[in-house]
């Protein structure tokens, strides 16, 4: 009698087990895209009229906190002159390989006789293993215009 109630107790323990293993959820998938890019894009900027811009961009992410610096250098063909917008992000996954990011930052355009802060809202998504499409917008303080920029990045 103790033998049957030793193998009903060990059998129950390892129905047990086996239950809550197979029954244990997948591991959740990872959110968000991680590393460095640069890219090249182009957009409009709207607000005191409304021009092209052609741009390099890139994410410099620090280490493994989610915040990035995110430069661009932006030319404007129109007028033949450039800007540098600089941010710095909080960059939250919504889904693998996605983000979405807002931050702070400045912008100069090339003659420097303009500066403003600026706040940037964006997302960029992997679209391969080392291709990343982006997008975002900037709101520039001193003059109320938005810079729309779209483009594609290598990340390394």
């Amino acid at each position: 009698m103790r033998k049957q109630l030793n193998s009903v107790l060990f059998l129950s323990a390892l129905s047990a087990l086996v239950f809550a293993v197979a029954s244990k959820p997948a591991l959740a998938e990872k959110k968000g895209l991680d590393g460095s890019y640069v890219g090249v894009g182009a957009g409009v900027v709207s607000g005191q009229g409304s021009y092209s811009t052609l741009s390099i961009n890139g994410r410099v992410q620090l280490g493994t906190l989610p915040v990035s610096l995110r430069p661009s250098l932006l030319y404007f063909p129109d007028s033949n002159d450039t800007a540098f917008i600089g941010t710095v992000t909080y960059d939250a996954g919504i889904a693998k390989n996605t983000n979405i990011y807002v931050g702070p930052g400045v912008a100069l355009n090339g003659t420097n006789d303009y500066s403003s802060l600026a706040l940037q809202a964006g997302a960029e998504t992997a679209i391969a293993k080392n291709v990343v499409l982006y997008g975002d917008v900037t709101y520039l303080t001193s003059s109320g215009e938005f810079p729309v920029k779209v483009g594609v990045g290598y990340r390394f």
